[in-house]
């Protein structure tokens, strides 16, 4: 079997997690929840994610999926939670950076042996700039980069395994 995964700046994903389930007005009491390693409440469905999946989207959400211990408690990732991350990462066939996509089709054309991706390319997304500076507020922001340092490491570790793989996919 192969295997594929398509890695984004965590922050980025954190807003569109914002915009799209609808999570602006609890942002905040997310983010105290994380750094103060409260319990996390039910908050209710948001956009069809059932009310306990909440804070798990802006607390290191890559290394809890990849480390297999997503519903850990809030706050509670470490080191080892990480490596176990990286671990899994390191056995990815194909590993795709969003922010970087056209950079990556090599990989997509040798390993899935995909032709004409210059359509995948484009930006298909109803958001506009104006929502996504209205979605996380720049102290927001800092809060959530302060609590996510495990996922850009993950971040940065998979932009160079994505890098890696695509030269090998080249032939360089």
């Amino acid at each position: 079997a192969i295997t594929g995964i398509m890695l984004r700046d965590p922050f980025r994903g954190a807003r569109s997690t914002v915009l799209y389930h609808n999570f602006r007005n609890q942002l905040d009491p997310i983010l105290d929840i994380i750094g103060e390693k409260r319990k996390a409440s039910n908050m209710g469905e948001h956009n069809g994610l059932p009310g306990e999946f909440n804070y798990q989207f802006f607390d290191n959400m890559g290394t809890r999926v990849l480390s297999g211990h997503f519903n850990a408690p809030p706050g509670s990732l470490t080191r080892e939670h990480l490596k176990a991350a990286m671990e899994v990462l390191q056995r990815i066939d194909v590993i795709l950076i969003l922010e970087e996509l056209k950079d990556h089709f090599p990989q997509m054309e040798k390993i899935f042996r995909w032709k004409n991706l210059g359509s995948i390319a484009k930006k298909v997304n109803g958001h506009t700039e104006e929502q996504y500076h209205e979605a996380v507020s720049d102290k927001q922001e800092v809060h959530f980069k302060k609590l996510n340092t495990l996922d850009y490491e993950l971040y940065e570790f998979g932009r160079s395994l994505a890098a890696n793989r695509t030269l090998v996919a080249q032939g360089l």
